[in-house]
């Protein structure tokens, strides 16, 4: 029988993490064709993101039903103006680069959407796998969970974590699932660039 480390460490695992995951968000985005990789406007490019995101969200929550124009659209903008704003550029800088096809034009700014909607499922499966395998356990199992859990992924996170920290998150893993995804991220996207 597997231990609960041994059973953590196999869920977190980037491949098992894939195959449940990761794997069914790139299909979706590669399932989605453009006609072109610039808009003519900005109605047509709140359109473009509005109906790549609902389309996203159909292959991925099938049973979720669809999500209202409105909404879409919003989610979408709001993830390209997120990532536009960590590289210091603006919303309009991102419509211009999909208006011009600077930048990776439209196809890039999907690619953002994409990316996110991948993230946050990533980290709803993270945090679903702590919530099975961490919560049940009594405070000084969580302790010792945590602390092993540490010492194996610790090199990985994006910030220094520490095995002594682990009665800390034994408390609230949120900040190292949070680390734990943001990791991940970043190594699928230092792949990406190779």
């Amino acid at each position: 029988m597997m231990n609960r480390l041994d059973e953590l460490m196999a869920r977190l695992d980037e491949r098992h993490i894939a195959a449940e995951v990761g794997i069914l968000h790139d299909e979706a985005r590669g399932q989605y064709r453009l006609k072109t990789n610039v808009v003519a406007d900005y109605r047509e490019y709140e359109q473009l993101l509005g109906d790549y995101c609902t389309h996203h969200h159909r292959c991925c929550s099938p049973g979720r039903g669809s999500l209202l124009r409105h909404e879409a659209i919003q989610e979408a903008k709001q993830i390209v103006q997120r990532e536009y704003e960590r590289k210091g550029l603006t919303p309009t800088d991102a419509f211009m680069n999909a208006q011009s096809g600077v930048e990776g034009g439209a196809r890039a700014q999907l690619d953002l959407v994409a990316d996110a909607l991948k993230a946050r499922a990533i980290s709803l499966y993270v945090s679903q796998v702590f919530d099975d395998i961490v919560s049940p356990v009594s405070r000084e199992e969580r302790v010792d969970l945590i602390r092993g859990l540490i010492a194996r992924i610790g090199q990985y996170l994006p910030e220094p974590i520490t095995p002594e920290e682990a009665p800390f998150y034994a408390n609230d893993y949120t900040d190292l699932v949070n680390a734990y995804v943001r990791g991940l991220r970043n190594m699928w996207h230092l792949f990406r660039r190779r």
